[in-house]
């Protein structure tokens, strides 16, 4: 969307979210997916227990519906 999901009036008050984890998926974000807004939510998660490893991130569900499965595949 080239907008973050942090809002603010100026740098500071980004920063302030930031620091926070306040997230605001505005309207910018209503044409992402549901699936993709969770995984961007989870891949900046602060709390390095809760965020995503890499191995989680490949096996979530935005992720699994990008590759395509290998019978869809015409020849």
């Amino acid at each position: 969307t080239g907008v973050p999901p942090f809002q603010g009036e100026d740098l500071a008050d980004i920063y302030k979210e930031i620091l926070q984890f306040n997230l605001v998926f505005d309207e910018e974000w209503n044409l992402i997916s549901e699936e993709a807004q969770d995984f961007v939510s989870k891949l900046i998660e602060p709390s390095v227990e809760r965020r995503l490893s890499p191995d989680q991130a490949l096996a979530h569900e935005w992720i699994k519906n990008l590759i395509p499965k290998k019978n869809s595949l015409s020849v």
